[in-house]
């Protein structure tokens, strides 16, 4: 091997090695895309690397553009599936679609309501699709983009869980609960983000925030 291909291997190698220490900072069952690392390399090299890396067996390839480190189990003593959850953000991120879980998800979150989903569902302001990771379905629904793309996601995640339960619902014991459960931080700019929304919702949103609607 001559010295100028040996100093593109090393090149190449070093490469591939940022990238590797990039992902070990992120951890264990992060889920990313080539993007991730065009800051580090060319997107020609990333991919290069980041099929080295699945070759390996380092990384794990769970869609097109989309890969995992994944978690070990030692219950079970194989790679645990992908983090779907994880794997619906990365996926938003490589179309560019903003996404929050559905209200069904919100309205457990914010003890609202006790049944857990049985579904993973996100509102989109991307395509209606559903998408399998791990054979897991991922379901994403469109909605019109200004109920979703609002300054503050925490926002469109408490009235989409509000939407989810409906007036009657969130007037009779609603309220009182979101004003327990949802941050002081949060108040104001729920109120603020609000007023896009139906009557019913933005008042409920000033009550909670203590303000008058």
């Amino acid at each position: 091997m001559n010295k100028q291909n040996e100093k593109s291997k090393n090149i190449k190698r070093t490469k591939k090695d940022k990238i590797l220490a990039r992902i070990r900072r992120w951890g264990r069952g992060c889920v990313f895309t080539p993007k991730d690392f065009v800051d580090l390399a060319s997107r020609g090299s990333v991919d290069m690397a980041l099929k080295s890396l699945t070759d390996e067996g380092t990384i794990r390839r769970v869609l097109r553009g989309i890969y995992d480190f994944p978690m070990f189990s030692k219950l079970f003593n194989e790679f645990a599936p992908t983090h779907s959850y994880k794997a619906a953000n990365t996926i938003a991120r490589q179309y560019n679609w903003r996404i929050i879980p559905h209200g069904s998800k919100g309205a457990n979150d914010f003890h609202l309501s006790t049944q857990v989903p049985a579904k993973m569902i996100f509102v989109s302001d991307g395509p209606t699709k559903t998408i399998y990771v791990d054979n897991f379905p991922i379901y994403f629904k469109h909605v019109c983009p200004k109920e979703i793309r609002m300054k503050s996601k925490i926002s469109a995640y408490v009235i989409q869980a509000m939407k989810y339960m409906g007036e009657y619902e969130i007037n009779t014991h609603g309220i009182e609960t979101l004003k327990r459960y949802v941050k002081d931080e949060d108040k104001q700019n729920l109120a603020r983000d609000a007023k896009s929304s139906v009557d019913w919702i933005y008042r409920a949103a000033c009550k909670i925030a203590g303000e008058a609607a």
